[in-house]
């Protein structure tokens, strides 16, 4: 039933071509290949496949309702809270980028130069750059 089940829940989309095409194209056969097997009379058979239809129909209708109502929980509670929660990381690191661009500028340290990644030479220069300034000889005291 596997197939009748595709079919309902493409309906339940709102997809009712392609639920039309798995059942004139799909069902058929499975309910050929299913009524072969089956050793029971053809009214008997029928019967089953009447309820086998509607216990699925009611299966899936359950679920749809299932969905639906844990789809607008999740937009009612869990959505706003996460967008909150990210909203909330988002201020805060905006305020320490801005709290370390203002003591980077008052005690007059430079924005790192912007080297693109494919320029090998430039990446040379500035890592030695940087290793001269860090490493580079330090103001000495002498005493008289």
């Amino acid at each position: 039933m596997a197939e009748y089940r595709q079919a309902c829940l493409l309906r339940r989309e709102g997809r009712a071509e392609e639920a039309q095409g798995v059942v004139s194209e799909k069902l058929p056969q499975t309910i050929a290949l299913w009524s072969r097997e089956d050793a029971r009379s053809e009214a008997e058979k029928k019967a089953a496949l009447g309820k086998m239809f509607s216990n699925e129909q009611i299966s899936m209708d359950s679920w749809f309702f299932a969905h639906q109502a844990l789809t607008n929980r999740m937009a009612q509670t869990l959505i706003p809270a996460i967008r909150q929660q990210i909203g909330q990381e988002v201020r805060q690191a905006f305020a320490l980028h801005a709290s370390d661009r203002m003591s980077n500028s008052a005690t007059g340290a430079s924005k790192p130069e912007r080297i693109r990644f494919d320029d090998i030479p430039a990446m040379i220069d500035s890592l030695l750059a940087q290793q001269a300034a860090d490493y580079g000889p330090r103001p000495t005291f002498v005493y008289s």
